[in-house]
């Protein structure tokens, strides 16, 4: 058992909420984004719904591209995402779920970006 941090105190368990963002509040979607260093990891655990053109905040202004994705085959995957391999994302100046900047992207249905 531990002290109850000060309302000034940050716990780890916060610290690692506030990098996660659900897109939802009712949670419908299944979507849960997180940025941690230069990387951003989206998974969408609906077990039927892909998402196209899907609104992601992100605190990088620069375009962004995919560097792993479990849809692809060698991980039993429907290789939705091959033509996104190689290709930027473009990164807009509009903000999204209390982020600077923004882009879209195509989420399959139980994968993870």
């Amino acid at each position: 058992l531990g002290t109850k941090p000060s309302p000034r105190q940050k716990t780890c368990l916060d610290l690692y909420l506030n990098n996660i963002k659900r897109d939802s509040e009712d949670d419908t979607d299944k979507i849960i984004v997180y940025e941690k260093g230069e990387l951003i990891y989206i998974f969408n655990f609906h077990p039927n719904n892909s998402y196209t053109d899907y609104l992601i905040g992100t605190h990088w202004r620069s375009d962004l591209f995919i560097v792993f994705e479990t849809d692809e085959e060698r991980f039993g995957g429907h290789q939705r995402l091959n033509d996104g391999h190689g290709k930027w994302f473009k990164v807009d100046e509009k903000g999204h779920n209390q982020r600077r900047h923004s882009f879209k992207l195509y989420i399959p249905s139980r994968c993870a970006i």
